[in-house]
């Protein structure tokens, strides 16, 4: 865990409100997550050179701008201590989420000599070779691909469909994403209704028309708000 706080200052001048990112978490991916030490065409994603594919953590940030000249020092990046990491966990308001997934078909596989199986992870959680693992099966059944008779295999499930279950818990932004949501669904409602108004327009309604338009879409804004 760690916290990244980053103050930038720009010089006097500038028009509008000064940039800011955060507090919010980034996370980070990568390769594989059964190291090894040979190279193969998967290590460049731990670089960044192109984007990872399985979870390797996340840092919260907060960057801030201030007016004037930058610092002549930046403030080193130091680990949070555990205790105080504790303390905020353990008075950290988290909502806990439940999520079942079903697979009903797995094919075009290219492998064929081992056995596969399907995880279904969010960040860590799911993960079956965390430590913190749960305890409930977040992977399928592990078996053989069948042969398609073409150049691939798939997976031999039949009637029988395998289920997955996986518990996490996350912090509560609701406070944060509550009203911004609310605005793009704002935004994406009147955005129809405008182009509603312009078909109108363009088949030539009458004034009357339009007014009944607007009053009934004023009415299911407002009964949606409520």
């Amino acid at each position: 865990k760690q916290w990244y706080q980053r103050r930038v200052a720009i010089t006097a001048g500038g028009t509008g409100f000064l940039p800011m990112f955060g507090p919010a978490y980034i996370p980070f991916y990568g390769s594989h997550r059964e190291y090894s030490d040979v190279y193969d065409k998967f290590s460049e994603l731990n670089h960044g050179v192109e984007e990872g594919i399985a979870y390797r953590g996340r840092i919260l940030v907060d960057i801030s701008t201030s007016m004037g000249l930058p610092p002549e020092e930046q403030e080193p990046i130091t680990p949070i201590e555990q205790e105080e990491v504790d303390r905020i966990m353990m008075n950290l308001n988290r909502h806990k989420y439940h999520l079942f997934a079903s697979f009903f078909q797995g094919n075009m596989i290219s492998e064929k000599e081992n056995q596969v199986e399907f995880e279904v992870s969010v960040g860590d959680y799911g993960n079956k070779f965390s430590p913190q693992s749960d305890p409930a099966p977040s992977t399928t059944q592990p078996c053989n691909p069948v042969y398609d008779g073409t150049q691939y295999h798939f997976m031999p499930w039949s009637r029988t469909k395998p289920t997955v279950i996986l518990h996490s818990e996350w912090e509560d932004v609701d406070y944060r994403v509550g009203a911004l949501n609310t605005l793009i669904w704002m935004w994406d409602f009147m955005t129809e209704k405008i182009e509603q108004y312009h078909t109108l327009e363009k088949a030539y309604a009458k004034d009357y028309e339009m007014e009944d338009k607007f009053d009934a879409n004023l009415q299911e804004l407002l009964a949606v708000l409520k």
